[in-house]
C-alpha cells in the first residue's frame, strides 16, 4: 500500500530525450538533485506511517547537503519509520545515462534506527517494468553510532527515465541523501534496461497464524519467569504452578489441563545487560532454574499430580529454557568454563563460547533429572530484536540456531511489536516466533494496535502474545481488551504466548481472588485457551 494515496507513477509509452543544446548535456551530474519523487509502502494502516515519516515533499532526500553529524534531529535525515518496506521513486523526465548512485544512511543502535538489511536500486523506462542493477543485503554496522555512504558506480552506464531505491523497514531507516549519477547524453556503450518478469520483492503473506499442529501440539505457552536478584524469589513452587497446568472451576475443583507448555527466563532485574555483569550471575540463573523443588523441578512435579487426577498417563507438559545474550560491553566476564579461561564478551569467539555453555549446561542439567512429566522442546533466543545489520549478532545467532538444531530442539523468538529483525527471523534459523504488540503497558495506546499486531502475526506466521501487566482495573479491562480481539478476529483458535509479571504471577493472583473482576480474568483466559470464550464475557 502507498504512504500516500494519491501518488500514482504515470507511465511513458514513448521515450523523450535531452535536446543536446542542453548546456549540461554532458556534464555528468546528479540527475535528481532537487527533484520530487513517489513513496510507496508495504503497509498503510499504522499511525506511525502518517505521523512519524518524512512527508513527500520533504527535501532532504535531494538538497544536496551530506549530513556528517550523528543526530537524528538536526532536520537533515529522511526519517522512515515501520510499515514493512518503502520504495522511493524519480522520474528523470526524459531518458538518461545512469552511471551510479550515492545513498547515506544513519545507524544508531540505541534510538532504533538500523540499516536496512537489503537496499537495491532498480531502473526503468517506463515506470513499470523493473530491471534490478543494485543489490546489497549485507550492510554492517562496525559502530553502534555511525554514517554508511553507498557509492556505486555501474560498469556500464544505462539508458533509464526512472530510477527505484527500496529497502525493508522495521523500526527506523533514516536517509541524509540519494543521488543518481550520470548524464543526459547517452553514448552509444549505455545498456538498455531489461526487464525482470518475477517480482522484484518476493512478498511474504502466508495469512495463516501459527497453529498448534506446527508448534508440538501446544495451544497456550506460559511465560514462567525466575530469578530474581533476591535469592529469597524467583523460585516458583508446585503448589503455585498448579493453577496453570490444571484449571480449577469456580468452586475449586480441578476439571481440566489449562497451560500446555512454559518458557523459563529470568526477570528483567535479573542482572544479564550491565558491564559488570560476570559468569557467577550466569551459573546463578541456571542454577535457580534447576533449585531442587522449584521453578523446571516443580513443574515436572505439579504435571504428574494433574495427569494423575485427571486420569492422563501420557500428558507432558513443554518446556523451553533461554539463552542469555552475550553482551559486547562484558569485558570481563570470567571463567565460565571453570577451566582457567577469562571470556571477553568484546571477542566474538568468546561470545560464541558462552552462548554453548549456556545451551549445554541447561541440556544437560535437563537430561540429568530425567522428568518424567515434561518434555524439552527448544530454547528461546532472550533478546527482543536481532540486529540483522550487525555482522558479529548474525552469526552468534545463526551459530546458536544450528547448534540447539543439532540436539534435535528448536528455536523460539518473541519480538516486540515490530522489532528489528520480524520480518526475516526464519533466515537465522529461528523456527517459531511470537510477537507482543505491548498495548498493556501503555495507557495512552488505543486498541488498533492489537489489530495491526494480529495483521502481522497472520501475515508473517507467527503466534500471538497476550499480556497482563498488572492486577488493577485499568490492567484488567486493557487484558480484556485482547481476549475480545482474539475473538474477534480468530487468533483464539491460534497458539498464544503469555507475558506476565514474574512467579506465581497475575493470573495465579487472579485465581486466588475473591474480587469477581480479577477472579474472571483466570476462567476466562482458560476459556480463551480452549477456543470457548464468547464476546458475552464482557457482559457478564
Amino acid at each position: 500500500m502507498k504512504i500516500y494515496d494519491e501518488q500514482k507513477i504515470t507511465p511513458v509509452t514513448m521515450p523523450e530525450y535531452w535536446d543536446k543544446s542542453e548546456p549540461d548535456y554532458h556534464v555528468e551530474q546528479n540527475l535528481i538533485a532537487g527533484l520530487p519523487f513517489y513513496i510507496f509502502s508495504g503497509e498503510n494502516d499504522m499511525p506511525s506511517i502518517r505521523t512519524h515519516n518524512s512527508p513527500a515533499d520533504a527535501k532532504q532526500l535531494t538538497d544536496g547537503v551530506i549530513p556528517t553529524v550523528l543526530d537524528f534531529n538536526t532536520g537533515e535525515w529522511f526519517k522512515c519509520c515501520h510499515g514493512v518496506y518503502r520504495d522511493i521513486v524519480f522520474d528523470l523526465r526524459k531518458t538518461s545515462c545512469v552511471n551510479g548512485f550515492k545513498a547515506v544512511l544513519l545507524y544508531m543502535v540505541n534510538a532504533a534506527i538500523y540499516y536496512p538489511r537489503n537496499f537495491t536500486v532498480s531502473l526503468s523506462e517506463n515506470g513499470v517494468d523493473w530491471e534490478p542493477v543494485y543489490k546489497n543485503d549485507d550492510i554492517a554496522a562496525v559502530q553502534p553510532d555511525e554514517i554508511c555512504i553507498l557509492d556505486e558506480r555501474f560498469s556500464v552506464g544505462r539508458k533509464a527515465r526512472f530510477v527505484k531505491f527500496s529497502f525493508d523497514v522495521d523500526i527506523w531507516v533514516m536517509i541524509g541523501e540519494l543521488e543518481v549519477i550520470g548524464t543526459k547524453a547517452i553514448p552509444e556503450t549505455a545498456a538498455e534496461v531489461k526487464p525482470v518478469k518475477e517480482e522484484l520483492r518476493k512478498e511474504i503473506n502466508l495469512n495463516k497464524y501459527l497453529m498448534p499442529e506446527e508448534f508440538f501440539g501446544i495451544h497456550d505457552l506460559l511465560l514462567a519467569y525466575n530469578c530474581r536478584p533476591s535469592a529469597d524469589e524467583g523460585k516458583i513452587t508446585v503448589e503455585q504452578f498448579m493453577p496453570y497446568v490444571a484449571y480449577f472451576d469456580r468452586s475449586g475443583k480441578m476439571v481440566d489441563t489449562f497451560f500446555d507448555a512454559y518458557l523459563f527466563l529470568p526477570f528483567a532485574a535479573f542482572p544479564h545487560r550491565t558491564p559488570d555483569v560476570t559468569y557467577k550471575n550466569w551459573r546463578w540463573y541456571v542454577d535457580n532454574t534447576f533449585e531442587k523443588g522449584y521453578n523446571v523441578d516443580a513443574l515436572d512435579i505439579a504435571t504428574g499430580k494433574v495427569k494423575q487426577e485427571l486420569g492422563l498417563p501420557d500428558y507432558k507438559t513443554k518446556v523451553f529454557l533461554s539463552i542469555l545474550y552475550p553482551f559486547k560491553t562484558q569485558t570481563n566476564f570470567g571463567d565460565l568454563y571453570g577451566n582457567g579461561e577469562a571470556l571477553d564478551f568484546s571477542k566474538q569467539s568468546d561470545r560464541l563460547k558462552a552462548v554453548k555453555w549456556i545451551i549445554d549446561e541447561q541440556y544437560r542439567r535437563y537430561k540429568e533429572r530425567n522428568y518424567q512429566n515434561t518434555e524439552l522442546c527448544g530454547f528461546y533466543w532472550f533478546e527482543e530484536q536481532l540486529l540483522t545489520t550487525d555482522a558479529g549478532e548474525r552469526e552468534m545467532l545463526r551459530f546458536a540456531t544450528d547448534y540447539v538444531h543439532k540436539l534435535g530442539l528448536k528455536v523460539i523468538w518473541i519480538p516486540y511489536f515490530q522489532a528489528n529483525g520480524y520480518l526475516v527471523w526464519r533466515d537465522y534459523g529461528i523456527d517459531y516466533a511470537c510477537m507482543q504488540p505491548n498495548y498493556s503497558f501503555y495507557n495512552n495506546e488505543t486498541d488498533w494496535v492489537l489489530y495491526a499486531n494480529e495483521r502481522y502475526v497472520k501475515r508473517f506466521g507467527m503466534a500471538y502474545e497476550m499480556e497482563i501487566g498488572g492486577t488493577s482495573d485499568v490492567h484488567i479491562d486493557r487484558y480484556n481488551a485482547y481476549l475480545r480481539v482474539g475473538v474477534e478476529t480468530g487468533f483464539m483458535n491460534a497458539v498464544h504466548m503469555y507475558y506476565q509479571g514474574g512467579g506465581p504471577g497475575e493470573f495465579y493472583q487472579a485465581f486466588l481472588s475473591k474480587d469477581k473482576k480479577l477472579n474472571d480474568v483466570y476462567h476466562n483466559t482458560y476459556k480463551f485457551a480452549k477456543h470457548t470464550l464468547t464476546l458475552d464475557f464482557l457482559n457478564e
